[in-house]
């Protein structure tokens, strides 16, 4: 039976904040050599936190696009190419995604910048959006492209939650245009999600 009482005896000694980041760093290196250096891109300590949390889950690592499934690197491809059709005069930060539908459709988007900044839509909104208009509401996967260096990236919040309103458990697949991919899921990017479930549950 668990303890119900805090017990002295197994108190856990407390640590200064650049112990715990030596710590997080150290394992990160340990685990995953790639990453060994972050900590000079990103040194806070809840930066490095996260990321250690997120390696934790499984969603740290990266391959090449040619070691997936060939499905996957057909979609990841595909986002890619919808980058292209970015209309981003504004930002100049150009994203594309690609959206897999259950049964096997495609369906690509960009995002749209607007004079009016609030006005712009996103890649995956865009997508999603689109595949709806065609009638596909299951969706197993998505592959999102743009390029920021080494940085992968993920969907901004209000995709996170367009996303969550038709697949919580969708996988997402952020591609660098050098061909790496990471991927990643809604339990990380938005966890304890707000989801067409809680009306079923009234």
């Amino acid at each position: 039976m668990a303890p119900t009482a805090f017990d002295d005896s197994e108190a856990v000694p407390a640590i200064s904040q650049r112990d715990f980041h030596n710590i997080i760093a150290d394992k990160c290196s340990e685990i995953y050599p790639s990453i060994q250096n972050f900590t000079e891109e990103a040194p806070s300590e809840s930066a490095i936190f996260h990321r250690f949390w997120m390696l934790a889950k499984g969603v740290m690592s990266y391959k090449d696009v040619e070691e997936l499934e060939p499905h996957i690197q057909k979609l990841c491809r595909a986002s890619l190419e919808a980058r292209k059709m970015s209309y981003s005069p504004y930002s100049q930060f150009k994203v594309g995604a690609a959206l897999l539908c259950s049964d096997g459709t495609v369906i690509s988007g960009c995002n749209v910048e607007n004079a009016s900044y609030g006005l712009a839509i996103c890649a995956e909104r865009t997508a999603i959006t689109k595949a709806v208009s065609e009638n596909h509401r299951k969706f197993t996967s998505i592959a999102i492209a743009a390029d920021l260096g080494k940085e992968f990236v993920s969907p901004c919040g209000a995709c996170r939650q367009f996303l969550a309103e038709f697949n919580y458990k969708i996988p997402i697949y952020l591609t660098r245009l050098d061909g790496k991919v990471q991927c990643t899921n809604l339990e990380v990017l938005l966890p304890e999600a707000f989801t067409p479930d809680f009306f079923n549950q009234r």
